[in-house]
């Protein structure tokens, strides 16, 4: 159990149990089971080591930071690591060059860690570019391959998968039978996604956080990140210039998470701050209402229904959730 998630530094070992993550789940009172509790693990301990050892400094900007820093309770969960570059980059080739740099300092630091299965040598922890997702110009898709006990894809799938090998064959089989039969259960693997935006001006409007793990207080990460985040404003205006994109329903689950994120129009916030970067973003205010109309109309079996929702839904309805921030938007464009 030990040796599977050595490559896991944030989090003590005896946590990664099934009684531990149930004992977790209960305490939090997520009905959907202790895999969530194991996810955030794993999620947590890849925030931490990217954006603390990435060769460059980063933002910590997205759905997963804005319901971690900014809205806190009744949180949308979300498990994909989103960053942008500070400094200006005219391409990600040179963002490319330094996963070299990164997975060098996870292998020093301990996150990473290798596993070999007869001609194959897996390294639990690694970094490597996701080449499916990996099509936008401006957006450098990675991710990272963790070990995983309740969720993710078995290994024997895994490798056939990467490799192209038969796991039901030697000497690929009895390697796998033997670490199964080890650790006391099938050995999953999980992949974190990564995305790093490469932006052409710089990102400058963040502010520094620690970051905390959404299973506090009933297990605290050993090792805590503290990193920048985008500003409350900057988040809001993100949201808000994603809520503005011709509606369709092919983004119609995008558009409720939007909604549900911009809860934080209901924070304190610099509100001539905001309507400077609405102005300077050209952000169509008025197509984001009409959006939002369509939203309320067609979106509702998505709130109600999406594993990711559970906990925003017991925190209010979507009739309420629309209204609140269907206010919000009101007084930017009153302020506009």
């Amino acid at each position: 159990m030990v040796k599977w998630f050595k490559p896991i530094k944030c989090w003590e070992k005896s946590l990664f149990a099934r009684e531990s993550l149930k004992d977790i789940a209960d305490k939090l009172g997520w009905a959907l089971g202790y895999d969530i509790v194991e996810r955030e693990m794993l999620y947590y301990d890849t925030m931490f080591c990217f954006l603390t050892y990435f060769p460059e400094e980063l933002v910590f900007v997205g759905g997963s930071m804005i319901n971690r820093i900014y809205i806190k309770r009744g949180i949308r969960f979300s498990f994909d690591l989103d960053t942008v570059t500070i400094n200006p980059f005219s391409g990600k080739s040179m963002i490319v060059e330094k996963l070299i740099l990164l997975n060098r300092a996870l292998d020093e630091e301990g996150f990473s860690t290798p596993l070999k299965l007869g001609d194959i040598e897996l390294r639990l922890g690694e970094v490597i570019i996701d080449t499916k997702k990996d099509i936008f110009p401006d957006v450098l898709s990675l991710k990272r391959i963790v070990p995983a006990m309740t969720f993710g894809t078995p290994i024997s799938q895994y490798i056939r998968s990467r490799y192209g090998v038969d796991p039901g064959r030697e000497p690929y089989a009895s390697y796998i039978s033997e670490l199964r039969n080890s650790l006391g259960f099938m050995p999953m693997l999980e992949e974190v996604r990564i995305e790093v935006g490469i932006s052409k001006k710089g990102f400058q409007d963040t502010v520094e956080a620690e970051v905390g793990s959404i299973i506090e207080p009933y297990a605290r990460p050993k090792l805590r990140l503290k990193t920048r985040i985008s500003s409350l404003e900057s988040s809001i205006s993100a949201k808000l210039k994603s809520l503005s994109r011709s509606f369709s329903e092919e983004l119609l689950m995008d558009f409720v998470r939007d909604l549900c994120d911009l809860r934080m129009l209901t924070l304190k916030h610099d509100r001539k701050k905001l309507k400077s970067l609405v102005e300077d973003e050209k952000i169509d205010i008025n197509a984001v209402l009409s959006n939002l109309s369509d939203i309320k109309s067609k979106g509702k079996h998505i709130y109600e229904n999406s594993w990711h929702l559970s906990l925003v839904k017991e925190s209010m309805s979507w009739e309420k959730l629309c209204s609140v921030v269907e206010r919000g938007i009101e007084r930017i464009l009153a302020d506009s």
